[in-house]
């Protein structure tokens, strides 16, 4: 059957035509990825692309390791040295520019306590410029307390379960942190196709797999790697193309009809984003089939639901459900071809 459907695929001029376009697409978007890195270098100057990502590999190298309170505590003291210097107070670009390269080196850890200092649900991009040294005793404890503060205040309601759900998720974070340069895992969240996860990680660097995701979405309720967010991003993607291939073979072959055929995945995966915009249901919209290959706004935020006392967030629903779903249709597709004469 599968064969069938890849035979079909390449029996055509025009499906050949369009495994160019998505090569040539592919190409492109991975030379898009690569000159979205930056770098500013000691002298004040710019990089992009590849050579940025080494440059910012190798001034970052140093930080890797465990972040512990004094790990916390020199990066705030050289945030200081350094936005108090000549340099940083200058009116000259240059001379600001050479000051804000000396900060790269430990700008993954600067943005965590830009997240963690701020208020739950108000980021303040330049919070960390307030700290002192002292304040690092307090990174990991500020993280949850800011939690609780935001569940108390009740600007968003959660029950006794939910709020102990969540406290727990946080509690649970194993500390301190591992850190390691992570460029080339920051710039793939967004993406889940083999050749490009290839290809970014060669040329970006594969270093920072082990570290927490928190370091991207601080306030992420699971506690999972740069690896296994991934991985999560990867079983979406492949559930969900599964889904909508297996209701389009079903379609396809029950009703002889391509428009139909082609017309289910852009249900599933097209129309459905666009429902959840104007139904006022979110707890309903987050269990729809497109919310798969979305895995990566599930982990920024979270959608609770609240069954016999237990609790469990959307993304622990999603996967399961929907690759029962594809197990359960399997038998049913099976059937249908079986009766279907392919000729």
């Amino acid at each position: 059957m599968i064969c069938f459907e890849i035979k079909k695929i390449f029996s055509k001029s025009v499906n050949k035509a369009a495994l160019l376009i998505m090569a040539a697409i592919l190409i492109a978007v991975c030379l898009l990825t690569f000159n979205s890195v930056y770098c500013t270098s000691e002298d004040g100057s710019h990089l992009s692309g590849i050579a940025a990502a080494r440059k910012l590999r190798e001034m970052k190298a140093p930080w890797s390791g465990d972040l512990t309170e004094n790990v916390f505590a020199k990066a705030i003291q050289k945030n200081i040295v350094i936005r108090t210097s000549k340099e940083a107070l200058s009116d000259d670009i240059t001379e600001q520019n050479r000051a804000y390269a000396k900060k790269q080196e430990f700008a993954d850890i600067w943005e965590l306590l830009n997240d963690v200092f701020s208020p739950y649900r108000d980021y303040q991009p330049f919070i960390a410029d307030s700290l002192t040294p002292e304040d690092a005793a307090q990174v990991y404890e500020k993280r949850i307390s800011n939690l609780k503060e935001f569940l108390d205040f009740g600007e968003e309601h959660f029950s006794e379960n939910e709020k102990a759900f969540l406290t727990g998720q946080y509690e649970a974070l194993e500390t301190p942190f591992y850190y390691e340069p992570m460029e080339g895992w920051t710039v793939l969240y967004a993406v889940f196709v083999l050749f490009y996860t290839v290809i970014v990680l060669a040329l970006l660097g594969a270093g920072g797999a082990g570290c927490p995701i928190q370091f991207e979405f601080s306030r992420c309720i699971y506690n999972v790697t740069n690896l296994q967010a991934y991985l999560l991003i990867l079983a979406g993607g492949y559930i969900g193309t599964l889904f909508a291939m297996t209701v389009t073979m079903i379609v396809s072959a029950k009703t002889h009809s391509t428009v139909l055929a082609a017309s289910v995945p852009f249900l599933i995966l097209c129309t459905f984003p666009f429902l959840s915009r104007i139904i006022p249901l979110p707890g309903f919209c987050s269990l729809l089939p497109d919310r798969l290959m979305d895995i990566y706004n599930s982990l920024r935020d979270f959608t609770l639901y609240e069954a016999g006392g237990k609790v469990l967030d959307s993304l622990m629903i999603l996967l399961p459900l929907y690759l029962l779903a594809c197990v359960v249709l399997q038998p049913l597709l099976y059937a249908v071809y079986k009766r279907t004469e392919v000729k």
